[in-house]
């Protein structure tokens, strides 16, 4: 064993990372539909829960690649500050979404996709307070690149309205149409959602001590 790690530490990052894992396969072996191209907008169930295939791919990827820079923490704390981030990047994911729901189509519940912008953005705030994963000078590669995410969000979502993505959810709430979501520009949307933060997350070649340190907050 390795100084400083324990088998509760190891065991922890082997059940986070299997679990991930896991996920991702039966994303990619599970899925139900025939959808092109290659079966990305094809829906995965979780029980009576269902997610698009690129939609988990996409959200457990950037998972395990926040997870992997960021071994300089615990791993309780690393567990925590990965989940958070990606529960921010959810939330402002919906909030942007929702934005554009009520420009174009009139409707949009708000009040959620507000509040956990605001409340994980608040949690993440505490735990960098704490840990310090976040750079405390980014670069200005740093800030442009956490801007192009930015632009290729509002882009994707620009290219989704342009090409009728918002008529189309309206036939199929509706119950008339098929999922709007086939759309390429989803695809930019969906996928750039879930990286702005990653160039502002400090690196370092330390390895924090794979132990179960309790002070995560």
């Amino acid at each position: 064993m390795d100084e400083g790690n324990t088998w509760a530490g190891r065991i922890f990052v082997g059940a986070v990372e299997l679990s991930v894992i896991g996920v991702m396969v039966h994303a990619l072996v599970n899925s139900v539909g025939g959808t092109e191209p290659f079966g990305v907008f094809n829906r995965i169930y979780f029980s009576s829960y269902d997610m698009h295939r690129f939609t988990v791919l996409v959200i457990f990827t950037s998972f395990m690649v926040h997870w992997f820079k960021t071994q300089y923490l615990y791993p309780l704390a690393r567990f925590v500050t990965c989940s958070s981030i990606t529960v921010f990047y959810i939330y402002f994911h919906h909030l942007l979404w929702t934005i554009n729901s009520i420009i174009f189509r009139g409707s949009g519940a708000w009040r959620l996709p507000v509040l956990g912008t605001l409340f994980s953005g608040l949690i993440l705030y505490q735990l960098d307070s704490k840990h310090g994963f976040f750079k405390i000078f980014s670069n200005k590669n740093d800030q442009t690149i956490m801007s192009l995410w930015l632009v290729l969000q509002i882009g994707g979502l620009a290219g989704m309205a342009y090409t009728g993505f918002w008529d189309a959810m309206i036939l199929s709430d509706a119950g008339l149409g098929s999922d709007p979501n086939v759309n390429l520009f989803w695809l930019v949307w969906k996928f750039s959602s879930f990286w702005m933060l990653y160039n502002v997350l400090r690196s370092s070649s330390l390895r924090a001590p794979l132990r179960m340190h309790p002070e995560a907050f």
